[in-house]
This record gives C-alpha cells, sequence and structure tokens, in this order.
C-alpha cells in the first residue's frame, strides 16, 4: 500500500473514530450518565485533532508530489 493510500485510510479511520465516541456520548448524555458521556466527547476531539492531522498529511504528501512536476514546466522561463 502506497503512502497515499494509507493516509486516505486513516482518514477515514479517525473520521469513524470520530463518529463513535460522539454518539456514544449523545446516548450516555440521554441515559444519564454524564461523566461518561464527557469522556466519550473528549475522545471524539482528541479524534479529530486525528483526522485533521491525516488530512495534513494526505495534503503535504499531495504538494511534494506535484511540486517537482511543476517546476519541470518552468524551467525554460
Amino acid at each position: 500500500m502506497n503512502r497515499r493510500k494509507i493516509y486516505l485510510l486513516s482518514v477515514a479511520l479517525f473520521t469513524l473514530a470520530f463518529m463513535l465516541p460522539v454518539l456514544l456520548g449523545a446516548y450516555l448524555l440521554t441515559a444519564g450518565s454524564k461523566t461518561f458521556a464527557v469522556a466519550s466527547f473528549l475522545f471524539a476531539f482528541g479524534a479529530l485533532f486525528g483526522q485533521i492531522g491525516a488530512l495534513a498529511l494526505y495534503l503535504r504528501h499531495k504538494s511534494l508530489r506535484a511540486a517537482p512536476s511543476s517546476s519541470q514546466g518552468n524551467r525554460y522561463v
């Protein structure tokens, strides 16, 4: 598996890791377990940072792959 697929897969997994604690926290909040609901929302917040980080790594990889091809086009200018 190349880096592009790994980064996109990690974005998808962090998205799921964000959605599940949010749903669990909403359920726990309605069930009356406020402490565990807050903990679940904090885990979701951490997964959000993981998702943003994975997306940033993907965009960095994409821009680094595009940089050599764009510099070759401007070589004779």
